[in-house]
Formats: structure tokens, sequence, C-alpha cells
């Protein structure tokens, strides 16, 4: 279907559900008018999916997503509690939103990966090369290389992370290289970090240390880097869209993103709060990793379903 057609045929629908939201509250509506307000919703929603799918970067798709919010927000935000509401944007919003930018979270992801891995080799190769990667704050004063003062290492790890994940956001606005500058960077410095450990032998410590909180903390990074990309390509390619429109388009879903970061890091806090220090041994914190893991892959493949629901329509 064109643009066009799609359009023409679409108009009167989205015409009446302008209409409809007009009214002054739900209240003054009559019961067949809430009715009517539900399916049209329904129906923008579903015509929205479609328009994001075979028109994403024109005005229409814009337009048609800021009726189908008008027509949430009127029906389901003010009559829920704040609370019910976050949680609605847990289970729903924020899965959905990184499901909808999976292109740019697999490239974050890829690029950090492929770059420690080189690092990685790098460093087993030379010991010496370990220097390239690594900051010096990272060994033990008195030890020199052949010790790690593995407190300060997690502390380091976890604020620079942080750090990383703001850093791979904000850059998004250098067309996305000053983001891909930061993936890599850092993948680099995990990557020494492990081939360090593991000539060392002490590779199940290293990674027991590292993944409990760092399950969380590395995808937080992975998607900050996912929004800063997304912000990149909207500046690079703007389409059809002027670069404003096509910005505020990207921001819309990089903010998202970011709500999803910060739930990722609040929970990566708690863990090297309470969970990373503890006397455990390595197998336990690595089997409470994967744990973690799984739990992270099944929100993300299971959450965003209740709005995939609403998008099955009879027409």
């Amino acid at each position: 279907m064109t643009q066009e057609r799609f359009v023409r045929d679409n108009t009167p629908a989205w015409e009446e559900l302008e209409n409809l939201l007009r009214v002054s509250a739900p209240n003054g509506m009559t019961f067949q008018g809430l009715v009517r307000l539900h399916r049209l919703y329904r129906l923008a929603a579903g015509q929205l999916s479609y328009a994001r799918d075979h028109f994403p970067e024109s005005q229409i798709t814009l337009s048609l997503n800021a009726l189908v919010t008008r027509a949430h927000h009127r029906l389901h935000v003010r009559r829920s509690g704040s609370w019910r509401a976050f949680g609605r944007t847990l289970a729903d919003k924020l899965p959905r939103t990184v499901k909808q930018n999976r292109a740019y979270v697999l490239t974050a992801t890829g690029v950090f990966l492929a770059f420690g891995l080189y690092a990685y080799l790098m460093t087993r190769l030379s010991s010496a090369g370990a220097g390239a990667f690594l900051s010096p704050d990272l060994f033990d004063s008195e030890g020199g290389a052949g010790n790690w003062d593995s407190v300060m290492m997690a502390s380091t790890i976890m604020v620079n992370n942080i750090y990383v994940a703001v850093l791979a956001f904000g850059l998004g606005l250098t067309l996305g290289l000053g983001t891909l500058y930061v993936l890599a960077q850092n993948g680099m410095m995990l990557g020494s970090l492990a081939a360090v450990f593991a000539e060392r032998g002490l590779a199940v410590s290293f990674w027991s240390l590292i993944l409990p909180h760092g399950i969380w903390e590395l995808f937080a990074i992975f998607l900050a880097g996912a929004a800063g990309l997304r912000i990149g390509m909207a500046l690079l390619r703007p389409g059809r869209l002027s670069r404003r429109d096509a910005l505020l388009s990207a921001g819309r879903q990089a903010v998202s993103l970011m709500g999803m970061v910060c739930v990722l890091l609040v929970l990566a806090a708690v863990v090297e709060g309470f969970f990373t220090p503890s006397d455990l041994p390595p197998w336990a914190k690595l089997l409470f990793s994967g744990a973690a893991f799984a739990l992270l892959s099944a929100y993300l493949f299971f959450g965003g379903r209740r709005r995939n629901a609403e998008l099955t329509i009879d027409n």
C-alpha cells in the first residue's frame, strides 16, 4: 500500500478520533462515545504500527504517533495512579522500546564486544600490552603490575560504567562517532582486564567479581550506546524529515532507552552493594550471574507484549 492510499483510506477514522478527543473529559462522553473512542484508539494504534514499519521517516507517522499518544493518555493515564503507570511503563513501554531499537542495541553491543575481544587477544599475546588499554590506577600501588586491588577495581569499574553510559548517550550528537569511540575504548578495557586475570589463572575470580552486577551495567552501556547511535543516525540521515523533526523523533526513543538504563544501573548498584562483596564462593556468584542474564533475557523477550496484543484488532 502506498503512503497516499494509506492516508486517504484512514483519514476519516483519524478525524473522528480527533473530534472525540476534543471532549473536555471522559466523564463528558456517553458510554457509546467511550466505546467508540477506545475502538478508534486501538485501530489507530494498529495503523501506527503499520506506518512505523512502512513509512518510518514520514511526517504522517509522527502525526499519527501524537494522535495515538493523546488517545492513550485520555483513556488510561488519567484513570491510573502513578504507581500503576510506572508499572505499565516498566512492563510494557521500556522493553518494547528496546525491541524497536534492536538494530542500534546490537550495533552497540557488537562494537563493545569486538574491541573487547581484540584487546583480550593482544594482551594475551603480550602482557606488556595491557598498559595500552588499562589505567595504572587499577593496579595495586605497592605490588606493581603483578598484584591487583580487587575492591578498588570493582568500585572503579562501577563508577566508570555509569560515566560511560551517560557519555555514550551524550556523544550521539557527534553523529554517533563519539558514542562508537566510547564503546570501543571501554570494550578494550574490559577485554584487557579479562586477559590479565586469565594469564594469572584468576579468570573465575575475575568474572565472579564482575558479572553479578556487570550483567546489568554492561547492558545499560549497550542501551546508552544505542540511544547515542539513534541520535547520531537522525542527524546523519534524517530521511524525508527535517533534521529538527528527525532529532525530536529519535530523541523520544533515546530518552525511553535511557529510562531503561536508569533502571538497570539502580539494579546494578543494589547488587554491587549487597551481593558482590559477599563471601559466597565464585561458583555461586557465577550461578547468580547466569540467573540474572536469564531473567533479563526473559524480561526483554516477554515484556512489551501487552501493547502488541492491543494491535490485534477486529476490523
